[in-house]
């Protein structure tokens, strides 16, 4: 957005990112102005049933809500960055099945100066990754021995949507 002071035109270009979490600065006619809001969930179960163990571990993190007001200009900078991590594991005897998957999700962002609204849609990052491992196996019946090598079974997906660079400039 081109936004006119004392005959000089300044942009502002914003450009979205992955699996970033940093504090903003926005900077306006030799003015910074720098805010940041976290709010951070973790969240913690364990469940154990007789040689079974179930691990859930899943952790947010929500940053929301930027203003800034110069010289009568109010700038509104509406934000939402949820980023969600669960790790399960479950262990039954010789077996052991991890599953981890990542979501980051970052969506509305709204630049609203004098009447005029720009508004940048969301984009949602995914990684899943699963781990399947079962250990060698040995078994003795009437002096025959068997023997049954480790499997290992490796699957991993990325999905990514919506990357991309906007640049918004209008004469005020």
């Amino acid at each position: 957005m081109c936004i006119r002071h004392q005959h000089v035109c300044h942009n502002f270009t914003h450009e979205s990112r992955a699996f970033t979490n940093e504090s903003k600065t926005f900077t306006n006619v030799s003015k910074t102005f720098t805010h940041e809001s976290n709010t951070l969930t973790h969240e913690s179960k364990t469940f154990t049933h007789g040689s079974k163990t179930f691990t859930h571990v899943s952790k947010t993190l929500i940053r929301v809500s930027k203003t800034l007001t110069h010289e009568s200009k109010t700038f509104t900078h509406v934000f939402k960055k949820s980023l969600t991590h669960v790790s399960k594991t479950f262990t039954y005897e010789s077996k052991t099945f991890t599953h981890v998957s990542k979501t980051l999700t970052r969506v509305s962002k709204t630049l609203t100066h004098d009447s005029k609204t720009f508004t940048h849609v969301s984009k949602t990052l995914t990684h899943v990754s699963k781990a399947f491992t079962r250990v060698s196996k040995t078994l003795t019946h009437e002096s025959q021995t068997f023997a049954h090598e480790s499997k290992t079974f490796n699957h991993e997906s990325k999905t990514f949507t919506q990357v991309f660079k906007k640049t918004f400039n209008s004469r005020v």
